[in-house]
């Protein structure tokens, strides 16, 4: 047979007890925790709406796809121009300057390049 071996558990070490004027008398946060606190709340909160709402999960439907549509719809007006903002807003009728799409080497072939020292097409 073997021997058995006998270890011997370790004694709990009981401490005096501590009178209550030497407990912490102020138990309110410090403003440091309290800012890491609001900015984790934050962060997690962000954190899961970018999760529920943009995240790809794939072309498969998924958990928080019920929600993404009702989203969708909720904002679709936000980012969308109605036809009369899209009528008022037509070049065809306004007087805004419509932009010029040439790209610049097609503007300096049509109207030349000029250096510093030439005024109105003529050279000093």
């Amino acid at each position: 047979m073997a021997s058995e071996h006998h270890v011997p558990r370790p004694q709990k070490i009981k401490l005096p007890p501590i009178p209550p004027s030497q407990l912490p008398q102020n138990i309110a946060p410090t403003k440091l925790s309290r800012g890491v606190q609001l900015g984790s709340f934050a962060f997690a909160t962000g954190l899961t709406l970018y999760a529920v709402l943009v995240y790809d999960f794939g072309p498969k439907e998924h958990c928080f796809m019920p929600i993404r549509r009702w989203f969708d719809d909720q904002t679709r007006g936000l980012f969308t121009l109605t036809t009369k903002d899209r009528q008022i807003l037509s070049p065809a009728e306004s007087k805004v300057a419509v932009p010029d799409r040439r790209t610049p080497i097609e503007f300096f072939k049509e109207n030349g390049v000029r250096t510093g020292g030439e005024k109105d097409g003529n050279s000093v």
